[in-house]
């Protein structure tokens, strides 16, 4: 695998500066995913607590995160209740309904191809007529530990 030496070395960085700040691995990773999340520190609300910003870093869409972190200031949310609120799925129920109001109905589903030369696509469309675009795009399912990370936070 090209670059794994990188990869490696990079771990060691990691445990090392956990034994040496005295600070959890997983402290140290969330703080490299909140810098790339956040690149700029004046995008972020001094309202909101790093318990905070540690859920909403593990969403990939930036306006979801907006608006849970919006709503977590205008409401006080908790952290717990932050998270109650994203397993709820209340930015996709707010986006679903907003979007039909404003009669722009768009789907959304999940497409899975056996190969990536493969054109026939199994989707789920409804009545829908109008054109279909991507909102976010991956070429490749989250790893096995990724998904695991995600499941406990959500549990937590």
């Amino acid at each position: 695998m090209q670059h794994r030496e990188r990869a490696d070395y990079g771990e060691r960085i990691i445990e090392n500066l956990s034994i040496d700040l005295d600070i959890a691995k997983r402290n140290l990773h969330n703080t490299v995913r909140f810098y790339r999340v956040y690149p700029i520190v004046q995008t972020v609300s001094a309202q909101l607590s790093w318990s905070h910003f540690v859920v909403l870093i593990y969403l990939n869409n930036k306006e979801e995160r907006l608006f849970y972190a919006q709503h977590t200031i205008q409401n006080a949310w908790s952290v717990r209740e932050l998270r109650r609120q994203i397993r709820s799925n209340l930015y996709l129920n707010w986006y679903k309904e907003h979007k039909w109001q404003e009669g722009q109905r768009q789907p959304i589903g999940l497409i899975i191809c056996k190969t990536k030369d493969e054109e026939t696509v199994h989707y789920a469309l409804g009545d829908l007529k109008r054109e279909i675009f991507v909102a976010e795009y991956e070429v490749k399912l989250p790893s096995e530990e990724e998904i695991k990370r995600r499941i406990e936070w959500l549990e937590e």
